[in-house]
C-alpha cells in the first residue's frame, strides 16, 4: 500500500559521500547515518525541489537501509508519513535566491547605492600611537602600533564622511590615549553616529585621570587585559581601587592553560561579571588544539535556528557588515587581507569593493575539508584563527 513519507520544513537532510545528517532546527536534533548506495534513490529524491521535501513510498518494497531510514525520520521527528494521496506538503529549506548578497555582486553597475548601504553596519578604528608589542590586532580588538596615529579631526571628518543610518555599532580601538578633552568631545560625536558605541583600552593604558573620564562618558569600555608583568599590575591595582564596583567589561587574552587558570581565579576573586576569554594564537598549536577546535561533542552541542544556518551559507557571521580603518588611512574589511579602500572613499564604493572582491563578507566553509562535511552549516563562520594558521578548518573531525 502505497504512503508519503514527508520531512518538515525545518529538517535539513545534508549528504556528503558515504554521510548523511539529518538537522531539526527547531527542535536542534541531530542525527548521522551511513549514506549506503541502498539510501541514494530515496534520499535523492527527497532533496529534488520540485518534490517539496514529498516522496510516495510502498513500505513492504523497501530495503533494510530505507526500512531504517525511514524510522529514524518518524522516530526522531524529521518528518512524517500520511496516507496516499498526500493532502500536505512541505517547503524544503532552501535558501531563497532573493535574498542572497551574491544577486548584489551582479548589481553593482546598477543604481543600488541605498540598497548597499545598509549591509554596513559596524564601525571599527584604530586610532594608533606607539604601543609596542605583538600583532594581536590581527585576531582581536588589540591597540595597533604605529609611529602615526589618526589625528581628532581625522577620525571626526571620517566619520561624517561615512555617516549612514544604518550603522548601529562604532568600536575605537586606542593605542594611547594622550588627550582626556578630545575623549570627551569625541564621546559626543559617537553616540550622535550609532547607537552602541565602545571604547577599548588596554589596562596598561589607564591613568586615574582616563579612569575617570571613561567613567562618566555612558560609552561602553572594554579592557584588554593580557598576562605578562606591567599589565598584571595595572589591572590588580586597577581591581583594588574599584573592589566591589567594575565600571568597565573586560576581555582577557588566553594563550595557555596556566593563562586560563589566572583569569579565572581572579574573575572569582573580585567578582567580575562582565568578561570574555579570547583565546590568542601566539605559537601555541598544542593549546588551539585541545581547547579551541572543535571537536565532535562540540558540533553535536551546536543549536541553531534556520535563519543562522541561512546565513551561514551565504554570509560570514564573524566579518559581514564591519569596515576597519588603520592609522595609515587604509580601510579594510578584514586586516589579514589587503585593503578595499582608503578613508576618503565614498561608503558605496568600500561597500562595493567588498562584495566584488570578497575578502570577508561572504568567506563561507565551501573549502575543503569543510566543503565535504556533513556538518559545513553547523560550523561558525570562518575567522581570523583560520587566517593565522594558515588553515580552512579549525575542527578535529577532518
Amino acid at each position: 500500500m502505497k504512503q508519503v513519507l514527508i520531512l518538515f520544513p525545518d529538517t535539513f537532510l545534508w549528504l556528503k559521500d558515504n554521510t548523511g545528517l539529518l538537522y531539526n532546527a527547531k527542535s536542534f536534533k541531530k542525527d548521522g547515518f551511513n549514506y549506503t548506495t541502498a539510501l541514494r534513490s530515496l534520499c535523492s529524491a527527497l532533496l529534488f525541489v520540485d518534490n517539496l521535501y514529498t516522496i510516495e513510498i510502498e513500505p513492504e518494497n523497501l530495503t533494510a537501509e530505507e526500512v531504517k531510514f525511514v524510522d529514524l525520520v518518524i522516530r526522531k521527528k524529521y518528518g512524517f508519513i500520511t496516507e496516499h494521496p498526500a493532502k500536505a506538503y512541505s517547503l524544503p529549506p532552501v535558501l531563497s535566491i532573493q535574498n542572497d548578497i551574491k544577486k548584489m555582486e551582479l548589481n553593482l553597475s546598477r543604481s543600488v547605492n541605498e540598497n548597499i548601504l545598509k549591509y554596513l553596519t559596524t564601525l571599527t578604528i584604530y586610532t594608533g600611537g606607539r604601543f609596542p608589542g605583538p600583532l594581536y590586532y590581527r585576531q582581536t580588538y588589540y591597540p595597533f602600533h604605529s609611529e602615526s596615529r589618526l589625528e581628532n579631526s581625522e577620525i571626526l571628518n571620517f566619520l561624517d564622511h561615512i555617516h549612514s543610518r544604518y550603522i548601529k555599532k562604532i568600536n575605537i580601538v586606542f593605542s594611547r590615549i594622550e588627550a582626556i578633552n578630545f575623549l570627551i568631545s569625541l564621546s559626543g560625536k559617537l553616540k550622535a553616529a550609532a547607537p552602541k558605541v565602545v571604547y577599548y583600552c588596554h589596562v596598561r593604558e589607564l591613568s586615574d585621570n582616563i579612569t575617570s573620564i571613561l567613567t562618566q562618558l555612558d560609552i561602553t569600555t572594554i579592557l584588554i587585559c593580557e598576562y605578562e608583568p606591567a599589565s598584571l599590575t595595572a589591572l590588580r591595582d586597577f581591581l583594588e581601587y574599584h573592589r566591589g564596583l567594575h565600571p568597565f567589561e573586560f576581555n582577557f587574552l588566553i594563550r595557555s592553560q596556566t593563562e586560563y587558570n589566572y583569569w579565572e581565579h581572579l574573575v572569582s576573586q573580585y567578582e567580575i561579571k562582565l568578561y570574555k576569554y579570547i583565546p590568542i594564537y601566539d605559537n601555541n598549536y598544542a593549546f588551539f588544539n585541545r581547547f579551541v577546535f572543535l571537536n565532535k561533542e562540540d558540533i553535536n552541542s551546536v543549536a541553531l535556528s534556520k535563519r543562522i544556518v541561512f546565513a551561514h551559507q551565504s554570509v560570514n557571521i564573524n566579518f559581514f557588515g564591519e569596515l576597519i580603518l588603520l592609522p595609515d588611512g587604509l580601510v579594510y574589511s578584514n586586516v589579514n587581507k589587503p585593503p578595499i579602500g582608503c578613508m576618503q572613499d565614498s561608503p558605496y564604493d568600500l561597500i562595493k569593493n567588498e562584495l566584488h572582491k570578497n575578502y570577508a563578507w561572504r568567506v563561507i566553509r565551501d573549502q575543503e575539508p569543510c566543503s565535504e562535511c556533513v556538518y559545513q552549516w553547523l560550523c561558525p563562520s570562518p575567522g581570523q584563527y583560520e587566517l593565522i594558521l594558515g588553515k580552512n578548518n579549525l575542527c578535529t573531525l577532518k
